[in-house]
């Protein structure tokens, strides 16, 4: 790769910033060009296999932090993202398969030359080591939950850290897969005690479940389609009869809900394939082969639909940009700001559409800060409008459902995308009765985001 050099010279009149880069040629910003707080410029993208914060990416342009491009051979900010640190969270009801599914996908990714860690789960460290939950006040749950949701932070903070150092020194990308995540807490405690704990610690549900994690897998507990599988015996930490397993899976459904990035695998198959499923899904999204691609989308007639639906749902904004590509570029980069209780999380993806005709696209995706969020928007492509659309999401029969009712630039489309990792049932079974549907429109290009962008004058 090439080493970067950022140098800032600083005094009372002038203000000189200078880029080195491999081919990069120096660049003088102007001297009345304003630094941020601390007096540092701040550098937004980087060259080739260059690293800056947490991420290792391909050729880019260098953007200082009042705009000025920094000339680089050869830019475009389309190519191939790759990520340094990807990380992941296993959740689900008890014995769901979590601890074999984290040996299965650290195994299978080790082979693929990626650096793996593995969080453990904070929960079963400190009833292990004699903290009980049970027969304790109100007043004691909540800081026993706020002590344990804070100790999940720093034990996850420590081991992202790790795994960045490692990929700076060996160039390997790194996956930190956890025991479960921050939002699995929110199950065990009353909603009004959650909000509480979260107004304590200056925290938001949307920050700890969007920002945090690349990914959210959730494996459907055994007491749910294969009860005679579920058993306590395998972690002394379990208490759960068949009916409280069930229950708490999907509460712990529930609490995801919003993520861009939730996979459900249920019991309808053998465990075996059960697991192969988790190692598909984990190919998904790092952007490598998956044997088994099962998304699909459905043009909807809420005219016709049920107004009673039945189950949990969360709201989300979403606004999309397309950026402009190299003229010749058959990639689709897009931009992405996903909002939900006045909070917002920023994310910045590439379908990547190999020269190899032969060789299947695939998408990379990178939560983004606000600051590169703005940076990345400058380079939207005129000849695209902003999609608006709002977006509802909900699991049924272990299912990952969004509705997508569009506002911008259309406003009479509503279509239905399901994620489905289940091996059970037909179609009729796949869609929820409550939504009428007009005819599948998986593969057709006029109903993505991407098509109904373009502007028609």
């Amino acid at each position: 790769g090439e080493h970067i050099t950022v140098t800032m010279f600083r005094s009372a009149c002038s203000a000189l910033a200078l880029v080195r880069a491999g081919p990069l040629r120096a660049t003088a910003w102007p001297r009345d060009a304003p630094l941020s707080a601390r007096g540092e410029a701040v550098l937004e993208r980087v060259t080739t296999h260059g690293v800056w914060g947490g991420q290792v990416v391909g050729r880019r342009r260098f953007v200082s932090s009042w705009g000025t491009q920094a000339e680089v051979q050869d830019t475009d900010h389309a190519e191939e993202t790759k990520k340094m640190v990807t990380k992941i969270v296993l959740t689900g009801g008890p014995c769901g398969g979590k601890s074999t599914a984290m040996a299965a996908l650290g195994r299978s990714m080790r082979e693929r030359g990626f650096n793996v860690f593995n969080v453990p789960e904070v929960a079963t460290i400190l009833i292990n080591g004699g903290t009980s939950f049970l027969g304790i006040g109100p007043d004691s749950t909540l800081q026993l939950q706020s002590s344990l949701a804070k100790s999940q932070i720093a034990l996850e903070d420590a081991f992202t850290s790790v795994a960045t150092a490692t990929s700076e020194e060996n160039g390997k990308a790194s996956i930190v897969l956890c025991d479960r995540g921050l939002l699995d807490g929110s199950a065990y405690m009353s909603p009004s005690d959650w909000d509480l704990m979260l107004d304590q610690e200056g925290w938001k549900t949307v920050d700890l479940r969007d920002k945090r994690y690349d990914a959210v897998f959730h494996l459907v507990t055994a007491a749910d389609g294969a009860e005679k599988y579920y058993s306590l015996a395998n972690n002394a930490a379990r208490s759960e009869t068949v009916e409280e397993a069930q229950a708490l899976d999907k509460r712990l459904q529930q609490v995801w809900l919003g993520h861009h990035n939730c996979f459900v695998f249920d019991n309808s198959t053998g465990f075996d394939e059960k697991i192969g499923r988790c190692v598909d899904a984990i190919h998904s999204v790092l952007g490598l082969p998956r044997s088994d691609k099962r998304e699909r989308k459905f043009l909807v007639d809420l005219s016709k639909s049920s107004p009673e639906w039945g189950v949990h749902m969360e709201d989300i904004e979403l606004e999309i940009d397309f950026l402009r590509v190299k003229r010749h570029s058959k990639n689709i980069a897009r931009l992405t700001k996903r909002s939900q209780q006045r909070a917002s999380s920023y994310i910045y993806s590439v379908k990547v559409v190999p020269s190899d005709p032969t060789a299947k696209p695939y998408i990379t995706e990178r939560s983004v800060s606000v600051r590169e969020y703005m940076v990345l928007k400058r380079h939207k492509d005129p000849n695209r409008s902003t999609v608006v659309k709002q977006q509802r999401c909900f699991h049924f029969n272990n299912n990952f459902f969004t509705l997508n009712y569009f506002e911008e630039p259309v406003d009479d489309l509503v279509v239905l995308e399901v994620r489905s990792h289940s091996k059970k049932g037909s179609d009729e079974n796949l869609i929820p009765p409550f939504l009428h549907v007009i005819q599948e429109v998986t593969g057709n290009p006029s109903f993505d985001s991407f098509t109904i962008s373009k502007r028609k004058d």
